[in-house]
């Protein structure tokens, strides 16, 4: 079935047209805590929003990712988790404007990134709890009216980080952005991201062609790793393999890294 969904994506026309994609995947684990056998931990889904969307006077595209446990009951009732993130780009893949991250778990965490190209950084605000008599920071109308805030919502200002170039994405416009740049193997991509924390860059190297089976049919791959360049903090030795198909669609097929004492991967189940 995946196969058949495949061939047809690859004959539609380019990704960052008016239409839109989406990419389910599941995500499984295997390593210590899991006795070291693979076991399905949640859903991914990735999707390409159809059209664009105007954000400060600009057309701007939308991208979101959400990963959730809610399919698997065991993993529900261990941890339950949900994370939503939305980014919204250049349809150009140049620059990223604004950035939605919402994670729960136990307890919530919302945060906003605002890529100020005029002033050369990323600013990154988290919504606290109001108090009687606390302030909360003003956000800019525009960041509110793109993620469709009330404007009751509280958000303070959790740190102002610099850039040294304006054309700054974000980790998730990296990849449609890599989809996008021809691939060669032994060839690499060096790409300026910001997390809004410590993040300047990303290296991406094309390590090599393979073949993945797919349905039970082998489906022609670049094999990529990226790799974070921090500024300050972070693990240096942390990585993403990641598996694009080898047609002009370019479909992240699979996603590879070492986490939580094991392996964690995402392979794609869906796509539209």
């Amino acid at each position: 079935m995946l196969l058949l969904q495949l061939q047809a994506v690859q004959s539609a026309d380019g990704l960052l047209q008016a239409g839109g994609e989406t990419l389910v995947y599941k995500v499984t684990y295997q390593g210590l805590l899991s006795a070291f056998l693979p076991v399905e931990i949640a859903q991914t889904t990735l999707r390409l929003h159809p059209g664009v969307e105007t954000v400060a006077g600009e057309q701007l595209r939308h991208a979101s990712l959400r990963v959730t446990t809610e399919p698997f009951p065991r993993m529900e009732s261990f941890y339950p988790f949900r994370f939503d993130y939305h980014s919204w780009f250049d349809p150009r893949l140049s620059y990223t404007a604004v950035v939605d991250m919402r994670k729960r778990t136990s307890d919530s965490r919302h945060e906003l990134l605002w890529f100020n190209r005029r002033e050369g950084e990323v600013r990154r605000y988290r919504k606290e709890q109001q108090t009687e008599g606390a302030d909360s920071l003003v956000l800019p109308d525009f960041v509110r009216q793109v993620i469709r805030l009330q404007q009751t919502a509280g958000f303070r200002e959790r740190g102002v980080f610099r850039l040294t170039e304006s054309n700054v994405l974000d980790r998730l416009t990296m990849l449609y952005a890599v989809r996008h740049r021809p691939l060669q193997t032994g060839g690499s991509i060096e790409l300026a991201v910001s997390n809004g924390k410590d993040l300047l860059g990303y290296n991406i190297a094309i390590e090599a062609k393979e073949k993945l089976i797919i349905d039970g049919r082998p489906i022609a791959a670049f094999r990529l790793r990226f790799s974070p360049n921090f500024v300050s903090a972070g693990d240096r030795g942390y990585a993403v393999r990641v598996w694009l198909s080898d047609d002009e669609r370019r479909l992240p097929i699979r996603f590879h890294s070492r986490n939580l004492g094991g392996v964690i991967e995402l392979e794609l189940t869906t796509a539209e």
